[in-house]
């Protein structure tokens, strides 16, 4: 686990300790009890969903071969879209059932269908890993290029590397900072990966 994300789960635990002991206050101030509590526990659910997003995608990275130009697959990319606004639609119920405010339905209804897509996403890596049980290959590779990209503090490697399956030109997996640093273009390595539990293919481990 990277370093950051434990501080970042630091600060999470704290900014909820907050929000539960009544120091930080979410919701309108003329809510309800019930629709504080509401809120709270919208509050801590929205951190646990952000904070195994990014934990899911940095223990289980998978391959990507799409063609967008993004880190995942297409395939997962739309899964991960169709699972969260699904998710919306069924938050919008829940909202009614609370019977919330309209406005305050309207907000956080496009909030979800901002934010669950992408924790669809985490999720959807998550699992795929966690409940993968085929067998793991070694496949020989060589270094096509290299890119980094920093978001929120945190920097993303990248290598982009010629496909062991010839399914693509290339494929691009995500490597820690050291491995990244200690090779160059046209390097050979050698990368494991197992076809994941819903047939995302995941890097297991790359030398």
């Amino acid at each position: 686990m990277k370093p950051l994300l434990l501080v970042y789960a630091c600060i999470a635990v704290v900014l909820l300790a907050g929000v539960w002991a009544g120091f930080i206050k979410v919701g309108s101030r003329s809510s309800s009890r019930a629709h504080e509590l509401q809120d709270k526990w919208s509050v801590t659910i929205l951190f646990i969903l952000m904070f195994a997003n990014v934990l899911g995608q940095d223990l289980f990275p998978v391959v990507n071969r799409g063609t967008w130009h993004i880190s995942y697959p297409n395939s997962l990319v739309i899964a991960a879209l169709s699972l969260g606004v699904l998710s919306s639609l069924v938050y919008l119920k829940v909202l009614h059932m609370w019977k919330r405010e309209k406005k305050e339905v309207r907000a956080l209804f496009c909030y979800s269908l901002f934010l669950f897509p992408i924790f669809a996403s985490g999720a959807i890596i998550s699992l795929n890993g966690l409940l993968d049980s085929t067998i793991t290959k070694t496949y020989s590779a060589k270094i096509l290029s290299k890119s980094k990209s920093s978001s929120g503090g945190s920097t993303t490697y990248k290598l982009r590397l010629t496909d062991w399956s010839h399914l693509t030109s290339a494929v691009e997996i995500v490597v820690e900072p050291n491995f990244y640093r200690a090779h160059n273009e046209s390097d050979a390595v050698n990368v494991s990966v197992s076809n994941g539990a819903f047939g995302w293919e995941r890097v297991r481990n790359i030398h």
